[in-house]
């Protein structure tokens, strides 16, 4: 049995279908909802997400704008992850985030690597540390393992300093996210190594490429969650029934396939 973590931009395709597609997610068996703030330059998602970004820009939405959805996650007793980009939340003001989102289970920002949220200019890291905001990192399947040890090592300190979450995201595949047939074993032998070199304290979830119950069913196999994002846009998208009912209906064969 393994987590489903569900993605979703805010704002898209409406603001209030947004607001919408996140509660149907929540009651259809996702275990932690990533939280997608749209950028005009995200380096890290495919056309669908890139796409849905372009229409939440469009309808106004900012960073502000996930607060409210942090706190609906939080009514479900579910885990919040802020997904977005280093720009913004510069921005923003650091101590400002922490401050507003302090009830986020953990962030995610693609763009910002491990040692510059180390270094003294921004101080990312101990900022989230101290509100007890977990941190996500990126492996790649290049990842160098000094690299993947000391990322390990920021997610176990995250946690021994009462953070309640924080994970490593093991990518399928080199490049951004997006739908794919199948992302064959590189995804196993991947998260296997990075066991292999920061042990079994830490979760270790899988992501970019899985869209289908059944990349789901295998990659829970393996894996303490599975990252599903682009295949949940598309299918919010394509449901034009009034209450999502299309889009709960594949939310729950997910979650049935992460939870076998």
């Amino acid at each position: 049995m393994s987590k489903l973590v569900g993605f979703l931009p805010i704002g898209f395709p409406t603001v209030d279908r947004a607001q919408l597609a996140f509660d149907v997610m929540l009651k259809n068996g996702v275990d932690i909802v990533e939280i997608g703030v749209p950028y005009s330059d995200p380096v890290m998602d495919g056309a669908e997400i890139q796409a849905a970004d372009i229409v939440a820009l469009k309808n106004g939405i900012s960073l502000k704008d996930a607060i409210p959805i942090v706190d609906l996650v939080n009514s479900y007793d579910k885990q919040a992850y802020l997904m977005t980009y280093w720009n913004l939340v510069w921005t923003y003001g650091l101590d400002k985030f922490a401050n507003d989102f302090q009830n986020a289970t953990g962030t995610i920002l693609p763009d910002l690597p491990y040692d510059m949220g180390l270094d003294n200019s921004n101080n990312y890291i101990e900022t989230l540390k101290n509100a007890k905001i977990g941190n996500t990192y990126l492996i790649a399947p290049n990842s160098a393992d000094d690299r993947i040890k000391a990322m390990g090592n920021l997610v176990k300190a995250g946690y021994e300093n009462g953070a309640e979450g924080g994970f490593l995201y093991i990518t399928t595949t080199l490049g951004v996210t997006g739908e794919r047939e199948s992302s064959g074993n590189t995804a196993e032998k991947s998260l296997n190594h990075v066991r292999s070199i920061v042990g079994n304290d830490i979760p270790l979830y899988v992501g970019i490429g899985i869209s289908t119950p059944e990349q789901v069913h295998d990659a829970a196999k393996f894996a303490d969650g599975v990252i599903v994002g682009s295949a949940l846009v598309r299918a919010l998208k394509n449901d034009e029934t009034s209450d999502l009912s299309e889009f709960g209906e594949f939310v729950k064969k997910l979650a049935d396939a992460a939870h076998k």
